[in-house]
């Protein structure tokens, strides 16, 4: 693994979010939700990267928590589960408006984002922490 591919990911996600945040001060929600997105994609390929040498090229981001918890030690392992399992749902409804964010007008409100905007957050701390 080269230590700049990680970095590069790790500092890419952080910008995603980072706009993200910049977009629901403009109340543009379809293109934040995008952004929330690509941060936890990039965020989880990031620390696959660092941990398994290598990356799947899905963007469902709960298959990719599952694949970063099969290649880590059973003690980590099982936190990778428990930050999966507490966040299953936001996880697909962040994939979900991803794909409709696309093409369509998301119905996700100001609110919903600043509290997906936050568990992503969240998440990425944790991950940090084990992993």
């Amino acid at each position: 693994m080269a230590v700049d591919d990680y970095t590069n990911l790790l500092e890419r996600s952080k910008r995603f979010l980072l706009s993200a945040e910049r977009d629901l001060n403009d109340k543009y929600v379809d293109i934040g939700i995008f952004s929330v997105n690509q941060s936890i994609d990039l965020f989880l390929k990031a620390l696959l990267l660092k941990n398994a040498g290598d990356y799947s090229h899905s963007h469902d981001l709960k298959m990719q928590m599952r694949e970063l918890a099969s290649v880590l030690p059973s003690e980590v392992r099982s936190k990778v589960d428990s930050i999966l399992a507490r966040n299953s749902l936001i996880l697909s409804v962040i994939q979900d408006s991803y794909i409709t964010a696309r093409y369509f007008y998301t119905s996700l409100s100001n609110e919903d984002l600043i509290s997906i905007v936050e568990t992503v957050k969240t998440i990425q701390s944790e991950l940090l922490e084990c992993c």
